[in-house]
């Protein structure tokens, strides 16, 4: 008697143990859903990885010249933001003074090639959105006067897109290689 009640304890508490467990991990998914995501750009804009609206990327890049693409879920002017630039990889106690040019790009007409397009962004509106590591931004340019030439750690760009139309965003960094990271995110 005493042994089939202990037996019966013992799978119980087996029993508890597996669903905590079941149950602790799906928990932990949706916890990381809601967090930065993280993408790697690429240099072909057709193998472009896809942003959706409102999530918040890192991306990677892991050569000099790649890309990453919005895809519009309905008309509306759309807003993109890049920020949190830094070089790949981090070298401990060095600054960080590296520069980077944003252009946020369409398919021409037959598709085959992608063309710059002139966005509303902080101070004006222009073709290319300048963008400074924290490092550099504090160094040279804190402080100026905001116009579209000058460097800003977070820079936003505005375009009007229809429903269904892709924008590519391509992004050129100055630091060794062209190896860096940022946080981008499309919104309204």
């Amino acid at each position: 008697m005493k042994s089939t009640k202990g037996i019966k304890k013992i799978l119980m508490a087996l029993a508890l143990v597996l669903c905590v467990a079941a149950f602790v991990p799906a928990t932990a998914s949706v916890q990381a859903e809601a967090k930065t995501k993280k993408v790697t750009a690429n240099r072909n804009y057709k193998k472009a990885p896809a942003l959706k609206f409102g999530i918040t990327y890192k991306v990677t890049e892991k050569v000099n010249h790649s890309m990453v693409k919005f895809t519009a879920p309905r008309n509306g002017t759309y807003k993109v933001t890049i920020s949190n630039i830094a070089t790949l990889p981090k070298v401990k106690g060095r600054t960080d003074h590296n520069l980077g040019n944003l252009y946020i790009r369409k398919p021409y007409y037959n598709g085959k090639y992608l063309m710059s397009q002139t966005v509303k962004t902080q101070g004006g509106r222009y073709s290319c959105l300048f963008t400074a590591t924290k490092d550099s931004y504090n160094h040279f340019y804190k402080g100026q006067k905001v116009k579209t030439g000058t460097y800003l750690a977070s820079r936003y760009g505005k375009i009007k897109l229809k429903k269904g139309e892709t924008i590519y965003m391509d992004y050129f960094y100055t630091g060794k290689g062209g190896k860096c990271t940022y946080t981008m995110k499309v919104t309204k």
